[in-house]
């Protein structure tokens, strides 16, 4: 995520019991997105996710022997023009806002921004042999 310009595509996998409906799950899911969406996360939420966020930094700057740091420090410099900002990430994560995470969650976290895919483990393939 550090390592890349312009849109990206965010991607959720859920998992369910077999007792549970798919449908039962998007809806707990709408509600908890429309909460982030309608109220400022807490303040102990935004630590926790900063916290996060610092953590995914840190596990890519020592994934693969260093290489992850050398992949960002590349990408900065060809996105950026600036491979120094490796060095102000930490800042960046500081700063976000609750209202910050209200305002996104509000512009892409919307219902009709969203495919919802669902397999069903065992089902018969009605696809197959038709191009």
């Amino acid at each position: 995520m550090f390592n890349y310009e312009g849109p990206m595509l965010w991607m959720v996998s859920v998992y369910h019991d077999r007792d549970k409906k798919p449908d039962s799950l998007l809806t707990v899911m709408d509600v908890e997105i429309e909460s982030l969406r309608s109220t400022p996360v807490d303040s102990a939420t935004l630590a926790r996710a900063k916290t996060k966020m610092r953590s995914a930094l840190y596990g890519i700057v020592e994934e693969f022997s260093g290489l992850g740091k050398l992949d960002l420090l590349a990408s900065f410099a060809l996105f950026d023009n600036d491979p120094q900002r490796i060095n102000t990430l930490e800042g960046e994560i500081a700063k976000v806002t609750p209202e910050q995470i209200q305002q996104t969650a509000q512009e892409y976290l919307r219902k009709e921004n969203r495919t919802v895919y669902t397999i069903v483990p065992g089902a018969k393939d009605t696809s197959a042999g038709t191009r």
